[in-house]
């Protein structure tokens, strides 16, 4: 991503200003994704790394397992002076969203898991699949649930639990 005024490659100079009061910073940016023109945005997991100085309008994006469809690069909706907290979630990733057929689950290296189980649920609490993972991209499939908002739980080998998140199934 470069905004930097003067630099030929700097496609994203508009994204790059201050707005409303509000100072640019590198960590304010989001990725968005889409698989065509008639599902909303959603964000994707993506690292957005400073290139020296976090102001200076030059960053990396990197974001694993791109699939087809359109990308674009905004502004966070709410930004806060809070730090990241580190619960035991930090790192795991799924994408994308919405999905039809199949699910990507990210488990970070740093996970320090060699299984786990993921457990999908639907809004009322019913389990409809069961999946393992394993350190690194684990691709879940979907096929056999139908177009619904489900809960993807993350179950640690030594009891320990977490809610990773919600993911719309469409069709």
């Amino acid at each position: 991503m470069d905004g930097r005024p003067g630099f030929p490659a700097a496609f994203d100079q508009g994204l790059t200003q201050d707005a409303g009061g509000t100072a640019f910073h590198e960590d304010s940016l989001v990725v968005l994704y889409r698989p065509g023109p008639h599902v909303p945005w959603v964000a994707m997991p993506a690292e957005i790394s400073t290139v020296g100085n976090p102001t200076d309008k030059s960053a990396r994006v990197d974001m694993p397992g791109m699939a087809a469809g359109d990308y674009a690069l905004a502004w966070r909706a709410l930004t806060t002076g809070l730090p990241r907290q580190q619960g035991p979630g930090h790192g795991w990733r799924y994408y994308p969203d919405p999905a039809s057929d199949a699910v990507t689950i990210l488990v970070p290296d740093d996970a320090h898991v060699r299984v786990a189980r993921l457990a999908i649920h639907d809004q009322h609490g019913r389990k409809l699949a069961e999946s393992r993972l394993h350190q690194g991209a684990n691709r879940v499939d979907l096929s056999g649930l139908a177009a619904q908002t489900v809960l993807l739980t993350v179950h640690l080998p030594k009891g320990g639990m977490f809610h990773l998140g919600q993911l719309h199934i469409t069709p």
